[in-house]
């Protein structure tokens, strides 16, 4: 029990708390990753902690309580969506304040964080941030961390991800996401690696229908699905589906799972589940099982015939283009929606509606993105 000189806050309050006995805290990389160290009664704890250290031991308790009475709450933890590490060094007694032998990973996250769960860690009072990426070693040195101050609170930019990024919107959305003080990491994911590099950019190259061999490197607040093809590019209308059915409904699947936020896709004008024309439907059939995904907010975009440079040009867009360019002046009015629209103005729209950060079912028609 605290001594009754000791503010609840203070170090003192701490060490007469805990001295001798287990405490298990909390702290953030760069990345804001979140870890909890066991101290094994005797391990280093930062004074940021001490000074809040209730706030972590009831957290911690409460996180823990499920996994009590197992032999090790460690893959508990891990499972929880925590980096897990615990003190490596020698029996040092009461040595709160004095930096030694670094904590030792015992095990990575396994399944996503909890974005409610991690909101509430980093509101915690000057919760210790680490400056590097507790993905980088196996140890953590205690040297390492830095607090935050109660004006200086954790960072709280987000994570995009993006599919598609080669295609005519991904590859004009790419360099749009990089450039958003909105992200502090864009994700790419893609069965080739894109010829960009970038401090914010990571790439994960694998194919598509074995995302969920890398679903731990796909975790994001914002999704933007740019997957498309044609029939005559597919091959064959089994193929075409998988790309623009099966590929678009299990990135979502997935990414509802890794708990993201928004997910903002490309559709097509006239998609529509019951159409008789194949393209249209599967359009349809895609956006209505997107619709049945957890997301906070849903944007599907729909828009007329695209313009733009491809890296596997299309004829008949092209000629499209130039028919509907020479008619783009008569336009108007009920017309409006079938004019073309640019790549870049469908990707400018997406990251519109993600910094709009709104809720529920979004559906924007060609008419809101072509310029008038």
């Amino acid at each position: 029990m605290a001594s009754e000189d000791a503010p609840a806050g203070s170090a003192n309050a701490f060490r007469d708390e805990y001295a001798g006995t287990d405490f298990d805290w909390f702290a953030a990389d760069a990345e804001g990753n979140i870890g909890i160290f066991f101290n094994d009664s005797f391990g280093f704890v930062p004074e940021a902690v001490q000074a809040s250290y209730r706030a972590h031991a009831q957290l911690a308790q409460e996180i823990q309580r499920p996994y009590a009475g197992t032999i090790s709450p460690v893959p508990g933890l891990a499972s929880a969506g925590l980096f897990v590490f615990a003190w490596s060094g020698q029996w040092e007694p009461y040595s709160w304040s004095l930096p030694s032998e670094p904590y030792d990973q015992l095990a990575p996250p396994t399944q996503p964080l909890d974005p409610a769960l991690k909101a509430r860690i980093l509101q915690i009072d000057r919760l210790p941030v680490l400056r590097q990426n507790f993905h980088s070693g196996a140890r953590v040195s205690i040297e390492e961390f830095t607090p935050t101050g109660p004006q200086t609170p954790l960072p709280m930019q987000k994570t995009a991800l993006l599919a598609g990024a080669t295609g005519l919107i991904g590859s004009q959305l790419l360099p749009l996401l990089l450039a958003s003080e909105r992200y502090a990491k864009v994700i790419v994911v893609g069965r080739k690696a894109v010829p960009a590099i970038h401090p914010k950019l990571v790439q994960v190259v694998t194919e598509l229908d074995k995302l969920d061999e890398v679903r731990l490197k796909l975790i994001a607040d914002d999704v933007f699905c740019c997957l498309g093809t044609t029939m005559k590019q597919a091959g064959s209308k089994e193929a075409f589906f998988k790309v623009d059915f099966l590929y678009v409904v299990q990135l979502a699947a997935l990414a509802a799972g890794n708990f993201a936020s928004q997910f903002m896709v490309v559709s097509s004008m006239g998609a529509d589940a019951d159409s008789a024309i194949y393209y249209s439907r599967v359009k349809g059939e895609m956006e209505a099982a997107v619709r049945q995904t957890p997301f906070r907010a849903i944007h599907i975009f729909r828009p007329s015939l695209l313009l733009g440079e491809r890296a596997a040009p299309r004829l008949g867009e092209r000629l499209g283009a130039v028919l509907l360019g020479a008619l783009r002046p008569l336009m108007r009015g009920p017309l409006l929606k079938y004019r073309p629209v640019t790549g870049a103005t469908v990707a400018a729209a997406m990251l519109r509606a993600a910094e709009d950060d709104g809720g529920g079912l979004r559906v924007h028609s060609s008419e809101e993105l072509a310029p008038r």
